[in-house]
């Protein structure tokens, strides 16, 4: 019974490695993102450093044999008596047998002790699989996306020497670029170049009708003081008709407007601004339309809660 106490620890740790697991374990690491990929590779790492431990641990604990030896004796005798007048004489013979036993006191927390040691090499051995798998999977990750990298650079190489007038237009392309997202990157570059020229021909024509990419930020402001500051890309088209200024504005996200009014003398602008939505806002603008860049001001106060937005169009081409 002491030498089944004695290998309750032994139990437990043999319980302890059997239960232990990875988070996606039984998942292909092809079919992980980038970051369960890296949290199933920081678990197995983690697992191989508890189960190398854990081995250690074991051999360290590993008894020595403790042999204990048992004699069994027993003596057989073989007696003559003869006798002689009045003397007796006896003779005989006498065998003693001696039997001894070996058993091991450790034998059982030993025999445990190497059943865990086999259990944790098992586990590192699956862990081991299972690090090389994830490891294959993320080099072919980085391998493959440097040569998108190197596809994309001459891509990119090949379409400035394809538009190089457009090399000077960075920021516009940068732009456009959210606008027209394609199924291929190369697909998606020319659809970046076709719109930029239609805008650099646009503008070169002196009107200010055309295409017009930027940003609209808004900031709300409670009576408390309290502010909140968004922003969202936009793209507006402009026309003109009788003296009237119309932008048609189109958010990344999807909401709509219009601004509507006049240009006055020196490129002052004044006018209505009205957008769709959850924004549901109708109110005056102003600001200046230049033949490259557009500024647009506005200011509201709700006058039942004394709750302001204001607001900053930036447009350009």
């Amino acid at each position: 019974m002491d030498r089944i106490w004695r290998s309750l620890p032994l139990v437990a740790l043999l319980v302890l490695a059997a239960c232990v697991s990875t988070p996606f374990k039984g998942q292909s690491p092809s079919a992980l993102s980038d970051d369960e990929l890296l949290v199933e590779l920081q678990s197995v790492y983690q697992q191989l450093g508890l189960s190398t431990a854990g081995l250690r641990q074991l051999r360290a604990m590993m008894p020595p044999p403790t042999l204990v030896i048992t004699e069994h004796s027993f003596t057989t005798m073989s007696l003559n008596t003869h006798f002689v007048g009045d003397s007796a004489y006896t003779s005989g013979t006498a065998t003693t047998t001696s039997t001894f036993d070996t058993y091991d006191q450790n034998d059982v927390n030993r025999s445990m002790n190497q059943l865990a040691q086999n259990i944790q090499l098992a586990r590192i051995n699956s862990l081991n699989s299972r690090r090389y798998e994830l490891e294959a999977e993320a080099r072919l990750r980085v391998q493959t996306r440097q040569r998108q990298e190197e596809e994309l650079q001459a891509a990119i190489a090949e379409f400035f020497r394809v538009h190089p007038l457009l090399e000077s237009e960075r920021s516009l392309l940068v732009a456009i670029l959210p606008w027209e997202q394609a199924a291929s990157y190369r697909e998606t570059l020319d659809r970046v170049g076709f719109e930029a020229e239609s805008v650099l021909a646009a503008k070169a024509s002196g009107s200010p009708a055309g295409r017009w990419y930027g940003i609209f930020q808004f900031r709300t402001e409670s009576p408390t003081g309290a502010s909140k500051l968004s922003s969202s890309r936009v793209r507006a088209d402009l026309t003109e008709s009788g003296g009237s200024t119309t932008l048609d504005l189109h958010s990344i996200s999807g909401a709509s407007g219009t601004v509507v009014g006049a240009v006055k003398d020196g490129g002052s602008f004044g006018g209505q601004l009205v957008l769709m939505g959850k924004t549901g806002l109708d109110t005056g603008i102003t600001g200046t339309l230049g033949h490259g860049e557009i500024h647009l001001t506005f200011t509201k106060v709700d006058t039942a809660t004394s709750e302001s937005v204001s607001g900053i169009l930036t447009l350009s081409r």
